[in-house]
């Protein structure tokens, strides 16, 4: 006879899709009119902008635009020029299968960059810039929760599941206006542009989440374009956004990831306004922990059971982090002494990935710091240093897998001048997210039994069993099929499976 299974769906996160697609970008640029003479290029650098993401049946389609900015020196004064150059891309990833209730997590970053100066308007460029992509998607997973019949054993396990509540995402554009602080001169000519989403805090209410968070633009400019002489600003622009999630409460977990779509900043001479427009993107994902009990293992007392089983991973909240890291590193110039930095900066946000080269689970990622200096003899220099971070996760579900759904973004990247001839860097990078863990289960997929194949009770009694440290109760009692409570209840045993080393009583 079959014995009746009784299942539970439960509906989890899964990886539907994720992958890198690198952009080639080759390119003979040719300097507009304003822009003065080449000297030297110092910096070629490629910034992507993410504007849309889209699946099309088997096709993920993410449109956005490359910032190529070029950082040189200006032939007649030596002092520092840049120029922007925008290129749109088109990045088109296959996915196998057809996804519909899902949230795509976007990062990009640049691979390589080579300038070569033609003549001293015009520079070819060839390089490259990194999109990945991580699609998680919504997966029904049947399990086995219990088993009908009386003559049966049972034996569960219980663990804690991170089931998918939802997803979110929200468009936002920025406008703002703001005075030029005192004691900051103008700017005659804006170099340099950088903007870090940090989001402040999240509250969550029945099917929404409440954002608020802070845009830090960070900007470099001449402030004399005779003189070429520069000068840096900071300002803020704060938001608060609500985003639906259907599926959420004030219980659930969530990682909420920030990608910027465009920045332009621009200078009103006549009012002393200093006018940003910003569109970014904000994608939150949601889950709820929760705990749930599922069939292991189990046999009759009266038949002889046939079982199959089945295994899967189920995926289970390893932690959640929010934490600032201050982070330090140097780096010495050899061939000349440093009298200023001009301006010193990194990447917005950094990719970051589950690391388990040392056996044991760390968040590890790299951050590609840039520094514009003057030396004693008054000539200009750049000079770039990856910092590599990286911070310990504690493995107390001791899961075969992880998996990070975690926001890294630079809050801030400041430099000192040391012994004259080297900089030391000090970074604050704020991680924001969860960590999950994958576990492996073993549960039961179909349970049958010979009703001619009855236990032979005929010679009921009772044994005495000498036990070995660890052993299972389980074990033994399936082997003599008989039941698991009336064992602890003959021997004053407790809940624990594992067995000191003792001698059982097993009634039979």
């Amino acid at each position: 006879m079959d014995y009746e299974l009784i299942k539970e769906k439960i509906t989890v996160g899964t990886i539907a899709y994720s992958g890198c697609k690198e952009q080639p970008i080759d390119i003979d640029l040719t300097l507009p009119d304003f822009c003065t003479d080449i000297k030297k290029v110092l910096k070629c650098k490629i910034t992507p902008f993410i504007n849309t993401k889209s699946i099309n049946g088997d096709t993920l389609e993410i449109d956005g635009t490359a910032g190529l900015l070029i950082i040189y020196l200006d032939n007649d004064s030596g002092s520092i020029r840049t120029y922007e150059h925008m290129i749109p891309f088109n990045t088109v990833m296959a996915i196998k299968n057809t996804i519909t209730d899902y949230a795509v997590l976007v990062t990009s970053k640049m691979e390589y960059v080579n300038c070569r100066v033609l003549t001293p308007r015009r520079v070819d460029i060839h390089g490259a810039f990194s999109v990945c992509a991580k699609i998680i998607s919504k997966s029904d997973k049947e399990i086995t929760t219990d088993i009908d019949g009386d003559d049966t054993q049972k034996n569960y396990i219980e663990t804690s599941v991170a089931k998918i509540a939802g997803f979110g995402e929200q468009m936002i554009t920025l406008n703002d206006s703001q005075p030029l602080p005192n004691g900051k001169s103008a700017p005659e000519n804006i170099l340099k542009k950088d903007a870090v989403i940090n989001i402040d805090d999240i509250k969550i209410i029945p099917d929404k989440m409440m954002i608020k968070g802070a845009v830090q633009v960070k900007l470099l400019y001449i402030s004399n374009l005779e003189s070429g002489e520069t000068g840096t600003l900071e300002y803020k622009i704060e938001f608060n956004k609500i985003i639906d999630i259907s599926g959420v409460d004030e219980n659930s977990k969530y990682s909420v990831t920030p990608m910027l779509g465009s920045l332009s900043v621009t200078y009103n001479s006549d009012e002393s306004l200093i006018n940003t427009d910003i569109k970014m993107c904000i994608t939150a994902v949601a889950y709820n922990d929760v705990q749930m009990k599922y069939l292991n293992d189990t046999y009759s007392m009266k038949y002889d059971m046939i079982t199959t089983s089945s295994q899967t991973f189920l995926p289970s909240i390893q932690s959640e982090i929010c934490k600032t890291l201050s982070e330090k590193s140097s780096i010495s110039l050899s061939d000349r002494n440093i009298s200023s930095i001009i301006d010193i900066w990194a990447e917005s946000s950094i990719p970051i990935h589950i690391d388990t080269s040392n056996s044991s689970y760390t968040i590890s990622g790299r951050a590609p710091v840039y520094i514009l200096g003057m030396s004693d003899d008054g000539e200009i220099f750049f000079i770039e240093k990856n910092v590599d971070v990286s911070f310990p996760i504690e493995d107390d579900t001791h899961a075969e897998m992880m998996s990070a759904e975690v926001y890294a973004c630079i809050l801030s990247t400041s430099g000192k001048i040391i012994n004259g001839n080297s900089i030391e860097i000090n970074m604050d990078i704020k991680l924001q997210g969860i960590v999950l863990g994958d576990k492996q289960i073993n549960y039961i997929t179909s349970a049958s039994s010979d009703e001619d194949s009855v236990v032979d009770n005929t010679d009921r009694g009772m044994i005495l069993y000498y036990t070995e440290k660890g052993e299972k109760l389980w074990d033994i009692t399936k082997k003599y099929k008989i039941s698991v409570d009336m064992v602890k209840e003959e021997n004053n045993i407790g809940d624990s499976d594992d067995l000191e080393k003792m001698v059982l009583i097993l009634p039979l």
